[in-house]
């Protein structure tokens, strides 16, 4: 039979882990939204700084005294 101190303890282990695989999955995911935070903002600078538009010929900043 298990004593409730190794039963404790084991538990206490996987909880361990699981808080630790948990830990490895938030700092994945912050990465991810980090990256797609950059990519939206480079493509904003693109289409406001670069990108030439048909209607006004010319790029927004430009059109706007940037």
């Amino acid at each position: 039979m298990v004593s409730r101190d190794e039963y404790v303890r084991k538990l206490k282990s996987q909880i361990d882990e699981w808080n630790a695989e948990a830990t490895k999955w938030e700092a994945k995911a912050k990465a991810a939204q980090e990256e797609g935070a950059a990519a939206v903002a480079l493509h904003f600078m693109y289409y406001n700084f670069c990108r030439i538009h048909q209607t006004i010929r010319t790029t927004p900043a430009v059109a706007a005294g940037v």
